[in-house]
């Protein structure tokens, strides 16, 4: 299989399918990470091992967060978030960044002073050290990504974030009605995006 497959064959549609297949009320078991291990298996063959381990990571978040173990999800996520940051600067060794990077770090260093004064002062206990170290690691892939040169890098990191923070948000503040489609579809589709970008990164050096 050539990396162009990812592209030119209908991974869309199934990725589609089973991001719809999470919001539907059919009963399936861990129907929440299919998405994300399909996006594993293909970032293995048509992508790097940095992405490959952002998205396996990010499956067994979705593991752990359909079994409730709050820890091992942040736990994954944050490996998955250390993957995306090595991919990133990878990139920024060997190529210029965009203009512009040190508002747009600025503006990512306030985002997270926002959220993190609104969400963190709820966190109880030694979670509350767990939440700033992922937060710190989220907003970090945020940074990364807005320094590309490739834009859409950054919507699809932006996603991720907002996903999170809703997360955050209904779990620590206060509950939000219908949390699963505003924490789920930015992340669903962040996620894709990011893959996607890396797979037409390859091709055009190719």
């Amino acid at each position: 299989m050539n990396r162009s497959f990812c592209l030119k064959s209908g991974l869309t549609l199934p990725y589609l399918l089973l991001a719809c297949l999470y919001f539907s009320p059919v009963a399936v078991p861990y129907k929440g990470m299919f998405p994300l291990a399909l996006l594993t298996v293909f970032a293995a063959c048509c992508s790097t091992r940095t992405m490959m381990g952002a998205m396996g990571f990010s499956a067994l978040g979705d593991f752990m967060g359909i079994c409730h173990n709050f820890w091992g999800q942040m736990g994954a996520f944050a490996v998955a978030h250390v993957a995306f940051i090595g991919y990133f600067l990878w990139d920024c060794r060997k190529e210029r960044v965009c203009n512009g990077w040190k508002w747009k770090l600025a503006v990512v260093g306030l985002y997270g002073l926002v959220a993190g004064g609104l969400i963190v002062p709820h966190v109880q206990g030694v979670l509350q050290v767990g939440v700033m170290v992922y937060m710190l690691l989220i907003l970090t892939m945020c940074g990364l990504a807005w320094m590309q040169q490739n834009r859409y890098y950054a919507l699809g990191a932006w996603l991720f974030v907002i996903s999170d923070t809703v997360l955050a948000w209904n779990k620590f503040v206060s509950p939000i009605e219908h949390v699963g489609y505003f924490i789920m579809v930015p992340y669903y589709l962040g996620q894709w995006i990011l893959f996607i970008q890396s797979v037409k990164k390859i091709e055009i050096k190719k």
